[in-house]
Order: C-alpha cells, then structure tokens, then sequence
C-alpha cells in the first residue's frame, strides 16, 4: 500500500496548528479566565459540573436533583424564623413595596413556611380550610411536642433555646414554651430578666424559683411586694393585741402574741408566707429585714419590732451548720429564750450584755437590736425583769445605782431608745442614759415601792376612800414621755398594784401613763394595761370608785376615752359593766352623758387615720351599741345624736 505524502503533510500541519493552538489556550493568563467569569461566563468547577451533568443516567441526575433540594430547603430552614406581629407586618409590606408582587409573596412564603408543610397547602384550599388553622394545628403539636422534651434537655442547652423562644412569651400560642424553660432554668440570663421585672403578667405564671431570681436582679420589685405583707402583718398585730381579754392576766402579752415562727395565728401565717417568698436565699432575706425596718421608720409601730425578731430566728434556724450567725441572730435567740422562760433570766442578760458591747461602733446591727428590743413581747418581759430586781431592791432598802444586774439589763434596753430615728439618721451609738436613769426614775420607783411596804405593814384592811399617799414625782413623768422603757417599768408597776387591788396607786399612776404614752404604743402598751386597771377598778375596788366617782371621772376616765378609740372603748365597756344601783345616782348619771360625748367627739378622726374601712366599720358599730347602753342607763339620748353625727364624718 501506498502513502500520500501530500495528504500526510496536512493533516500533520493541522495536528501541529490545532496543538499550537491549545498551547496557546492553556497559556492564557488566569486573570483573563477571572474576568471572563465575573463578566457572565461560567467557572470552570460550574463547567465541569454541567459536563458530568451531561454524562448521568436519568435516575442519577433525579438524584442530584433532590439532593440540590435538600440542600436548598436546608439553606432556608437556618435562615427561616417564625414572624410575628409587627415585624411581620412590617416585612410583607417591604416586600410588596418591591416589582412582582406576586413573586415577592411566594418567596415569602417558602422563607416562612413551616418545613414539610408546602405540600399540603394545596389540600387545604381545596377543603377550603384556612390555612391559619392548618399552621395553628401544627404549631399547638410541635409546641407541645418541645415542651415534653424539655424535662430531658440538657441544663446547658437551656440558655440558647430560652433565648430563641423569650420574644414570643407575650404570644398566647407559644408563651409555654419559653415558661417552661424559664422554670426549669437554674440561672437566667440577665437580659431575659431584664425584661421579666417589667411584665408583670408574665411573672405571675412564673413559678417562685423564677420570682425569686428576677427580685435578685430586681429588689425594687420584692420591696413593693413586702410592703403589702408587712402591713398586713401590722394590722394583724394590733387587732390581736386589743382583742383579747387581759381581765384577771398578770401580763400585758395577750395569747396568741408569741413570736414563735411556728404560730399558728394569723401573723404566723404571714410571716410562714414572707420566709417562702425568700425561699432561703441571704440577698432576698436581708431586703424583708429592710422592708420592714423602713415601716418602721414611717409609722413606728411596735409591731414591726416582732416581725424583724420573727425573721432573724427564722433566718438563723435556716442557716446552714457552717454558717455564721450574725450577732442580730444572737440576739434574737437571747430574746426567745427570754420569752419562753422569763424566770432564769441571769445568764440571758449577760449573754445580751456581751454581744451588744462587742458589737463595732456605728454598727447598723445595734439599730436590728434596738428595733427587737422594741418588740412588745421583748419589752414586756425585759421591764417585768428591771421592775422585778428594783422590787427587790426597794424591799432591801439598797440603791439601785449600785446593782450590776439592774445596770445591764438598762443598758440592754437602751439599744432601743431612739432606734427609730437612728435608723432614720443611719448613725447608730451604744445605750446611753444608764446612769442617769439608774439614779432617777428608777429612784422614784424605787421610793414608790418602799412607801407601798410601809404602808402595808401600817393597814391591816382595805384602803378607805379618801387615804393618801405622795404622788409620783413630776421628773417621773417627764423621764416616762421620753424613755419608753421608763413607761415600761411603771406599766409593771401598775400592773402589780391593780392585781393588788390598790385603788389610790391606780388613780395616781394611769393617768400618768396615759399621758406620756405617744400614740403608736397606745394599742400595744396602753389599751392592755387599761383594761387590766378598769377590770381591777370593777372587780376589787368598786365601792371606793364609787366614794371617789368625780376624781375616777377626771383622772382616769376622761383622759382614757379621749387619749384613743379604743381607749374610749374600753371605758364605755367599763361604764355599761359597772353595777345597776350606781346609775340612779343624778351626779354619776350627768358625768355620764358628759363623758359619752366626750367620746363621740373624738371618734372621727382615729377612725379615719388609724384603721382600714372594714375594720373601721367594725369599731362603729361595737361603739353604737356601747353608746346606746350607755346612753339609755344616763337617761340622756342626745350622745347618741352627737355619735352619729361624729362617726359619720370618718
């Protein structure tokens, strides 16, 4: 066979021509290849891409298909979130806004929809469903699908998924969710607890854990919730403090008034409530001490003291073993065992010495100590203890300077003499005024005391009407208005001589206290000890009132009903248990009437300062039908014209 040569030579040119001009493609510059790409031109991985595409069989080209799907719907799905309310409304009207509604609305949907879901959508048209059912359906399930797994999601998980779900708590359709995981988290995030003090309707599903850590960040928000329970707590107390009986008691503390945080009386109710709300937790336990230190301030009732003893001996009973206790928690275990057995005081008292002496200068724990020793318990049995002791020292015919015992438990109640405007100052000092008061007033009692023994030793029957003895010293008085627990120990004084039956000590004394008493003690010291004297007067000493009517009626009897409400009370019980054959007396008859005016006119205003409006319903009523026995028995019912009249203006 044989060759062209000519033929030959071409096609090897061609061979060399088309190599040449591959050599020189490949030789192009890559930046060349870039810019064409940039231009519109395809890249070489897309070329190559398009070639294998080119190559597949049918089914594998479905499958690259679906597998392009997939990848797609997953893009969507990380960049997909649910739009609710006002972003919502927002979005679909920026996308309106833009060309091709139509195209706009149907990218929307693929971004938004629920994954799965666009398959059915259909279907439900054709049913002619909404499609908000469909999705509420779907939502409702898979929301009560997540929380069911929550119990099993691992703590750290928590966070970003509390994160995720919190802008839709307000939503009625998924707020569980993110409740779920508020109340099962250990620790909020600040920012969510930001916003949950200021969504008072979401805090109130929360559970308390939750409460608890949002007054953490909070503890504006506990104060206000305090505020309510320690008023609440105040009104109780006083109500329970001049309900009860004290006719025939030897104590001025009304059963019921312990400070057990066991009580089961409706303070104790209380306070059980306020110690769950702080749920152990030191930061929320020192803002209730601060609650109710600041009512105090306000108000100065006495009752805020038995409620700050209350907290410190729950606080220190849920103190761990390794813990410290606070010399405020020293303290208050001294008083409750004071309480709970008041005749081995000694060691109590030196224990209390100690602990206030060790305490630093300026210590705010000296303003917790006062504001206990304040508590009407305390102060009752810390007097009973100083009047017990000058007792004895009157008997032994010693000074009381000299009495070291005498000298501590002085010292002791001095941390509460003006407590309340330390507190008010934040300036604490340690007691003052000890020996001054040593060689005072306690000196006059202490006189009073020796003159009563004297004069039982010289009487062998009953005082007669008309028997006088000095009266205690104007110093006496004035130490009284301005030393509480100088009115303390004259009210066991008192307390002592009305047991006893005398008479002359009861008319002289009472008045004195009633004077000097300032109005929040009234119902805490006051109207106790007065009913204890009116019951005396009415069961031991009832003929010598009588002999002495007049001077009862402007001593004691005036000055009770027009001091406070339920002072007035407690005189008009006196008058109407008084006994039958007195009342035909014309004299006694006028200074009735008189003295139920008297306490008319001063109904108005305690009613409507001191008491909330059940509770002032309540007084009005008892004092209505006081006032009409009273009345009737006077033979005069004009007083009750004048109650009316004056009861109707509070």
């Amino acid at each position: 066979m044989s060759s062209n040569p000519s033929s030959t030579s071409v096609e090897q040119r061609q061979g060399d021509s088309s190599s040449k001009g591959r050599a020189v493609t490949m030789r192009m510059p890559i930046q060349k290849i870039s810019s064409s790409t940039r231009k519109g031109g395809k890249s070489p991985a897309q070329a190559q891409s398009q070639a294998q595409a080119q190559q597949q069989t049918p089914q594998q080209s479905l499958q690259a298909q679906q597998a392009q799907q997939q990848a797609q719907q997953k893009r969507l799905a990380a960049k997909r979130k649910p739009l609710l309310g006002a972003e919502a409304i927002r979005t679909i009207t920026d996308r309106l806004k833009r060309s091709n509604p139509k195209q706009q609305l149907r990218l929307f949907q693929e971004e938004t929809a629920l994954s799965n879901t666009s398959g059915i959508l259909g279907l439900v048209e054709l049913m002619q469903k909404p499609r908000s059912e469909l999705n509420l359906t779907i939502v409702r399930h898979l929301r009560n699908h997540l929380v069911m797994r929550l119990p099993t999601l691992p703590k750290d998980k928590l966070t970003p998924l509390l994160i995720q779900t919190f802008p839709y708590i307000q939503l009625e359709e998924l707020c569980d969710i993110p409740l779920a995981i508020l109340n099962r988290h250990p620790a909020i995030p600040q920012k969510i607890l930001k916003h949950l003090k200021d969504q008072d309707a979401v805090l109130a599903k929360c559970s308390l854990d939750v409460k608890q850590q949002v007054w953490q960040y909070s503890p504006t928000l506990f104060e206000q919730r305090l505020e309510v329970e320690a008023d609440a707590y105040a009104t109780q107390c006083r109500q329970m403090w001049c309900d009860k009986d004290y006719s025939g008691h030897g104590s001025m503390v009304p059963e019921g008034a312990e400070v057990s945080c066991t009580s089961s009386s409706p303070t104790g109710a209380i306070h059980e409530r306020i110690m769950r709300l702080c749920g152990g937790k030191p930061p929320l336990q020192a803002v209730a001490i601060k609650v109710v230190t600041s009512q105090y301030i306000k108000d100065g009732q006495m009752s805020r003291g038995t409620q700050v003893l209350q907290l410190h001996l729950a606080i220190s009973a849920q103190s761990g073993p390794g813990q410290r206790r606070t010399p405020a928690h020293v303290a208050a275990s001294c008083f409750e065992r004071l309480l709970a057995n008041p005749k081995s005081t000694v060691e109590i008292e030196k224990e209390l010495f100690q602990t206030i002496m060790a305490l630093p200068a300026n210590s705010a724990l000296l303003g917790q100590v006062g504001l206990m020793v304040r508590c009407p318990q305390v102060t009752n049995a810390l007097c009973k203890v100083a009047f017990r002791y000058l007792d004895t020292l009157a008997k032994a015919h010693h000074l009381p300077r000299r009495h070291l015992n005498l000298s501590g438990i002085t010292q002791v109640l001095g941390t509460g003499f003006q407590v309340r405007e330390m507190l008010q100052r934040n300036e604490f000092r340690y007691p003052g005024l000890a020996v001054q008061i040593l060689q005072e007033p306690y000196a006059s009692i202490a006189s009073l005391l020796t003159e009563d023994a004297l004069h039982q030793l010289q009487q062998e029957k009953p005082e007669a009407a008309g028997e006088s003895r000095s009266k205690p010293p104007q110093s006496l008085a004035a130490f009284a208005r301005d030393v509480y627990y100088v009115r303390g120990i004259l009210s066991q004084y008192l307390i002592a001589k009305s047991t006893a039956g005398d008479f002359r000590r009861i008319v002289q004394i009472l008045p004195v206290l009633v004077d000097t008493t300032p109005l929040q003690d009234v119902e805490f010291m006051l109207v106790p000890l007065a009913s204890h004297c009116l019951q005396s007067l009415l069961g031991n000493c009832w003929l010598q009132v009588v002999d002495a009517f007049p001077e009862v009626f402007k001593e004691v009897l005036v000055p009770l009903a027009t001091k406070h409400i339920r002072l007035a009370i407690a005189v008009l019980d006196f008058l109407e248990r008084s006994p039958e054959g007195v009342s035909s007396r014309s004299a006694f008859e006028k200074q009735l009437t008189t003295l139920a005016t008297k306490c008319a006119h001063g109904v108005a205003k305690p009613l409507a300062q001191q008491y909330t409006p059940e509770f002032t319903q309540e007084l009005k009523q008892r004092l209505r039908s006081l006032f009409e026995q009273v009345a009737h028995r006077a033979g005069h019912l004009k007083a009750l014209a004048v109650f009316d009249k004056s009861a109707a203006k509070a």
